[in-house]
């Protein structure tokens, strides 16, 4: 099975590289089960889409490092038991402090979320 998309020397390079992330993407996750000619497509046909929608504009791709440190945390906070604050460390490469610290934001969060304030008015 070819792994690769090839692609016209022509095409803009930025609009390349996506379309060849989309393809990788595609055929490397064991959930979607695409042949590699409709990988393809699919993949140029979301670079196309992107060309045409968002081409001719200055267009910053972050790496979205708070976004993926937000999602760590709620994942630590999912897998957190009580205690495993070590485990949790190892887990996530962090120090103990740094974990207990995140469990503690956590915890507060979710707490404000399932209770109301006894001086909150709803108006």
């Amino acid at each position: 099975m070819a792994s690769h998309l090839f692609l016209d020397d022509s095409y803009p390079e930025v609009l390349a590289d996506i379309a060849r992330t989309i393809h990788e993407r595609l055929m490397e996750d064991p959930r979607i089960k695409l042949a590699h000619p409709i990988a393809a497509e699919v993949a140029m046909s979301v670079a196309e889409h992107v060309r045409k929608n968002i081409g001719g504009v200055a267009t910053y791709i972050p790496r979205g490092m708070s976004y993926e440190l937000t999602m760590r945390d709620r994942e630590m906070w999912a897998d957190f038991k009580g205690d495993n604050y070590n485990e949790l460390a190892r887990k996530y490469d962090i120090t103990e402090m740094r974990a207990r610290q995140i469990i503690t934001q956590a915890s507060r969060a979710d707490k404000a979320r399932r209770q109301h304030s006894l001086f909150e008015t709803n108006t």
